[in-house]
């Protein structure tokens, strides 16, 4: 079973525990370099809710990747975007999805812009920006960047979230309860 929904400050263990199960190439696709476990925990201890808001992918009751939105100070026109997968969940869609409903938080929260940074060899990552309709560019830093511009939130963009905290927290009431989930 596959479901999406935001995390709360309380859940920041599971973001931990999925961020140090990224290792090798993938980790230094994150942090675009190469960092240890003790760098993981401090940069999940630094999330501060309100400021970031965290969306995660649950695979059977584990998170397996994360999209964590970074503002410059709550309701202000710029954030940043991260996204991870756990290597044996890529490919599936999960990254696209994560980015998805991150564009529909950061609407919703007045974002004007989103600002996504990768390294060259990313492919993957500038490929989920191109599949949104937004364009990748290198910049002299030795690194690729998007600016995503954002349209202001609207009833539907609302719709959406709340919608998506709904299911989200249904999957998990029912998960945890250990029913069978229907087939969509």
């Amino acid at each position: 079973m596959r479901s999406f929904r935001k995390l709360t400050d309380r859940e920041r263990p599971l973001l931990e525990e999925h961020l140090l199960r990224v290792g090798g190439d993938d980790r230094v696709m994150r942090f675009m370099a190469g960092v240890n476990d003790d760098y993981v925990r401090t940069h999940v201890s630094r999330i501060g809710w309100p400021h970031a808001v965290v969306t995660g992918c649950f695979v059977d009751g584990t998170l397996r990747g994360a999209a964590e939105l970074w503002f410059d100070t709550p309701m202000t026109g710029r954030c940043e975007l991260a996204l991870t997968v756990e290597h044996d969940f890529q490919g599936a869609g999960i990254g696209t999805e994560l980015m998805r409903r991150a564009l529909v938080l950061a609407r919703n929260r007045g974002a004007e812009t989103a600002y996504l940074a990768c390294l060259p060899q990313n492919r993957k990552m500038q490929h989920i920006v191109e599949k949104m309709g937004r364009t990748v560019t290198t910049s002299g830093r030795g690194m690729t960047e998007s600016e995503i511009a954002i349209s202001g939130p609207s009833h539907m963009s609302l719709w959406q979230e709340i919608a998506g905290d709904g299911i989200g927290v249904i999957d998990s009431l029912v998960e945890r309860m250990g029913y069978p989930r229907a087939a969509a």
